[in-house]
């Protein structure tokens, strides 16, 4: 056991014991929240936290299921959450993954114009009707 504990007990005013641990889990985490500035985070929120950084991380489904002690992939998609900008990030290297030999990043219109070539029989943005 420590000689000394991360969440020590309070004794009274400012003064704690360090060769104790606080008595009460939820107090010593509020108490540690609200001197942080992070007042009404809850323990749980930690997990959520942590399994979307996993998820857009690339970390494999399976590995993250493991980590989580996740059964189902239900639950797995109940504690991630993969934030906006990380859409937006994988949608954008649809215009950045190489083309050929070519791994340059491509502009807006050159790469609508590379996806309905693909898509459409050689039409491009310029010549569509929506354009």
């Amino acid at each position: 056991m420590p000689s000394t504990n991360l969440l020590p007990r309070r004794l009274a005013t400012r003064v704690y014991d360090p060769a104790q641990h606080q008595l009460s889990w939820r107090s010593a985490w509020r108490k540690l929240t609200k001197a942080a500035g992070l007042k009404g985070l809850r323990f749980h929120d930690l997990r959520h936290h942590s399994i979307t950084r996993l998820a857009e991380a690339g970390v494999p489904e399976q590995t993250l299921m493991a980590i989580a002690g996740h059964v189902s992939r239900k639950m797995l998609e109940h504690y991630s959450h993969i934030r906006v900008q990380a859409k937006r990030d994988a949608v954008e290297r649809l215009c950045t993954a190489p083309l050929g030999a070519s791994s340059v990043a491509a502009t807006d219109e050159e790469c609508c114009n590379r996806q309905l070539a693909q898509h459409s029989g050689g039409a491009t943005w310029a010549n569509t009707p929506s354009a």
